[in-house]
């Protein structure tokens, strides 16, 4: 078969992308992109909640947790990723355009049509809201990544929802994380991470799938990271889920946050011609990133009037004195977001003892679990 056939081939086959070089179809603007949507919550056990709940309230929990889970629409093509973020997002309302081809990571604010562009490892602190102007630096210790790694039939620690069969596959990544260049600061970070796929052989082109973890491990978005991170996807194949914990263990003791999520998988769709291109036209550039406010409130405050047998009369109030924003959760359950260094008031508690527990969207800092009387105030350094 000539050469020309061969490219035909791989065209027919794979869609319009197969066969160009990587920047060739950014350039022109991609008209199919593989789409997946990644719903993401915190393992709630081991801190629901601090009071003794009867069934009806543990029924309202369940709900809360499923209501408040964070999704994440994920498109690709050529070596780009676009993170569509949840409008209840810290950064959000907000897409983040990760460029392997350029090294960059671009922030798209479609409401404000704005784009501000940053190096790739970067990506934690837009998501953190991190006020710092410096990038993360990451030393990957090589020697032992990979070397738990396993794979074995379907564990029971991962739920899931598919009637066919699929494998897990473990690792264990160490490495430093450096949010500060220069200093002396640096966090050793231990992140075991979990993920199933389906029990099948993989397709020869299974390669064009391998930017779903970029959203599970976002710290390591950095160049070595990102050749971790092929790594990984060519074991492990497409995720259909996937658990991952940071273990920040410059900060021992505590409940390190354990994360869960599901992947739904679109296929590939035709995109608008301008959505993984950087420069996208009537968009101006911004010198600086702003904050995306105070704080939210996820769940509205009827919804948490069944958690308790008691009236509200106050609010969880919140000061998180920290440089990074705070997911709030509650029982178990996210109620909220506080940004750096700024306040949040929750309103519709019922009275009474809960326990609390906050972390940073990356997991790379958190804090509690702590029991707390609402109504009254909560700090977070």
């Amino acid at each position: 078969m000539s050469r020309s056939l061969t490219t035909l081939a791989l065209v027919l086959l794979l869609g319009p992308q197969a066969g160009a070089k990587r920047a060739a179809p950014i350039a022109a603007g991609p008209r199919y992109v593989h789409h997946w949507t990644v719903t993401q919550r915190l393992e709630s056990t081991p801190i629901l909640g601090f009071a003794r709940l009867d069934d009806r309230a543990r029924r309202v929990i369940q709900k809360l947790i499923r209501s408040s889970s964070i999704s994440t629409e994920v498109r690709a093509s050529g070596g780009r990723v676009l993170l569509s973020l949840d409008r209840r997002h810290p950064a959000g309302p907000a897409e983040l355009l990760l460029c392997e081809d350029l090294d960059q990571l671009v922030v798209l604010r479609p409401d404000r049509r704005q784009t501000h562009t940053l190096p790739l490892g970067r990506l934690p602190d837009v998501l953190d809201l991190h006020e710092s102007s410096t990038r993360a630096d990451f030393d990957i210790d090589d020697k032992q990544t990979g070397q738990e790694a396993a794979e074995a039939p379907t564990a029971p620690r991962i739920e899931h929802r598919w009637p066919w069969r699929t494998r897990t596959h473990d690792d264990t990544i160490l490495y430093r994380y450096t949010p500060q260049p220069g200093r002396a600061t640096s966090w050793p970070i231990r992140q075991p991470f979990t993920v199933t796929y389906l029990d099948q052989p993989r397709p020869f082109y299974a390669i064009f799938d391998q930017p779903l973890l970029h959203v599970a491990l976002p710290l390591l978005q950095t160049p070595r990271g990102v050749l971790l991170l092929e790594s990984l996807a060519w074991r492990t194949g497409t995720p259909l889920a996937w658990t991952t914990t940071v273990r920040n263990e410059g900060k021992p003791g505590g409940v390190p946050p354990t994360f869960h999520a599901t992947v739904d998988d679109h296929g590939w769709v035709r995109g608008a011609p301008d959505q993984l291109v950087a420069n996208r036209a009537g968009y101006h550039t911004v010198r600086a990133l702003t904050g995306a406010g105070e704080g939210l409130q996820i769940v509205p405050p009827p919804s948490l009037a069944g958690l308790r047998q008691r009236p509200s009369t106050g609010k969880l109030s919140i000061e998180n004195r920290a440089r990074r924003a705070a997911w709030i959760y509650v029982d178990g359950f996210l109620v909220g977001w506080v940004g750096p260094r700024r306040q949040l008031a929750v309103q519709g508690l019922p009275d009474g003892h809960y326990r609390i527990y906050a972390v940073s969207p990356t997991g790379v800092r958190s804090w509690g679990p702590m029991d707390v009387y609402v109504p009254g105030p909560l700090t977070l350094r």
